[in-house]
């Protein structure tokens, strides 16, 4: 189900609604933090591909935006998601998020109108404290992947405005919150 985020009050909740209909979804206590800054790297030793194969071998595959640098395509999908995602949070202690990208493979225009698949999206999770700079959050690998539709239901996707990159960014967006609200992961933030 795509979802996103909307804010509510100060960060004592942090709450997920559906992108569409706006209905609440769920609903989590909130870390007291507050982001200073979402810093997103995607390393140029990733191989980017243009092929439009059904699994093309490659670290970034992505068809959503114009033909471009698709590394800084994909480095503001991460940083618009979470950095959106994450203004709702209102707490005491700022911090910052540092997201290293390892993997950001979508669904090729061939896939996407036959089977679809998977958006295969991978990186490496790392907050700080903004004043002292110590680690907060060790380093997390995270595995963020999302079904990718296909046929015809990525057709209607379309037509109702829910393009792989919303989705993709609503999926993000989703995800960072949930890994900031985990219990091993709030508790960290609150040392």
């Amino acid at each position: 189900m795509v979802v996103f985020l909307s804010a509510c009050g100060f960060s004592t909740s942090v709450f997920w609604e559906d992108l569409f209909t706006q209905k609440k979804l769920v609903s989590y206590p909130a870390p007291n933090i507050r982001v200073r800054d979402v810093r997103v790297t995607v390393p140029e030793t990733l191989r980017v591909s243009e092929a439009n194969t059904f699994y093309p071998n490659a670290d970034i595959v992505w068809h959503g935006d114009p033909a471009g640098d698709r590394y800084q395509q994909v480095a503001a999908i991460f940083d618009e998601s979470m950095t959106g995602a994450l203004k709702q949070l209102h707490g005491q202690r700022a911090v910052y998020v540092d997201i290293t990208v390892k993997q950001f493979h979508s669904l090729t225009p061939r896939t996407r109108y036959t089977f679809g698949g998977v958006h295969s999206i991978k990186f490496d999770l790392v907050v700080r404290d903004a004043r002292s700079g110590k680690v907060l959050v060790e380093q997390q690998d995270v595995h963020g992947d999302l079904a990718g539709y296909g046929g015809n239901r990525a057709f209607q996707a379309e037509r109702r405005g829910e393009t792989q990159k919303v989705r993709i960014k609503a999926h993000l967006a989703n995800l960072i919150l949930k890994l900031l609200v985990q219990p091993e992961t709030k508790l960290l933030l609150e040392k």
